[in-house]
């Protein structure tokens, strides 16, 4: 049993707790931050989660999801992480419940408004990581229970990214693709003529599609995809300057890695370097 002292209160459902040895961690729990004052202790059945503050890129990435993500989104993927952990029988890195929890309340947001996009690899994940996309579809199938939407299996394998990413597992690609994000990074940041931002939560998501791209490129991904995309084509029109970095990015994974970009490519890359300009 944990012996938690509330040191600051960030919202209704997630606090800052001490522990016995006045080490701090978040804690998540429905209401705990309504019904308890600073100062008070809560018991380990009030809490859902507890997280390890590891460094402040971490914190702040986690305050971030916790105040800008309804609670009930929160609660799920926390059952998600549980799910996932218990089928593959080990610890995932806590950083998938922060990964998890940001795309299922985008994915929710794109559902409403009809504009979900496809899959990274998608056909790469069932063929190579077998029981992560089985684990995957569960993951759909909670998600749809849960909201009473219809999410078909091609989101999946997205589900099944994170899983991946999340198993610390370290694969004989792992250099390749870090290297490959690296340059990645420097054409984008030099292209903008800024320093990027290492501490925010829009680069923090730019760098995890980045790591997803590289996993495709570097398995030589054949899927098909949804070419001539009408997006895209409005965002090459409307945004020039992003358009001239794709290309060069393009023209970079062609002749290094033999890879043809697609169309889907494209657009998630224009979705995220338009965030880091926005910033």
């Amino acid at each position: 049993m944990g012996c938690w002292k509330i040191v600051k209160i960030l919202n209704n459902n997630v606090v800052f707790v001490v522990d016995d040895k006045k080490q701090e961690y978040i804690a998540v729990g429905n209401g705990i931050g309504f019904r308890h004052k600073v100062r008070e202790s809560l018991s380990d059945n009030e809490i859902i989660k507890i997280f390890a503050q590891i460094n402040n890129q971490v914190k702040n990435k986690l305050v971030t999801i916790l105040e800008e993500i309804p609670f009930d989104r929160i609660q799920l993927t926390m059952q998600m992480v549980e799910h996932a952990e218990k089928s593959l029988n080990h610890k995932l890195n806590e950083n998938l419940a922060i990964s998890l929890a940001d795309h299922i309340h985008y994915l929710l947001i794109r559902y409403k408004e009809g504009m979900l996009f496809p899959s990274i690899a998608s056909e790469e994940i069932k063929r190579f990581y077998q029981e992560e996309y089985r684990i995957g579809c569960e993951l759909v199938d909670m998600i749809n229970e849960t909201y009473s939407i219809e999410l078909d299996y091609e989101e999946a394998s997205t589900m099944a990214f994170h899983i991946i990413n999340a198993s610390n597992q370290r694969g004989q690609k792992t250099l390749e693709i870090m290297y490959g994000v690296r340059d990645l990074v420097n054409i984008v940041m030099e292209s903008l003529h800024i320093e990027p931002d290492i501490e925010s939560f829009d680069y923090s998501r730019f760098i995890i599609h980045l790591k997803f791209f590289m996993r495709k490129v570097l398995l030589n991904s054949k899927e098909t995809s949804n070419d001539n995309n009408s997006m895209l084509q409005k965002f090459e029109v409307e945004f020039p300057a992003i358009h001239e970095i794709v290309q060069n990015i393009e023209r970079y994974i062609l002749n290094k890695y033999q890879y043809q970009m697609r169309d889907d490519d494209k657009l998630y890359l224009f979705i995220h370097i338009r965030r880091l300009l926005k910033k």
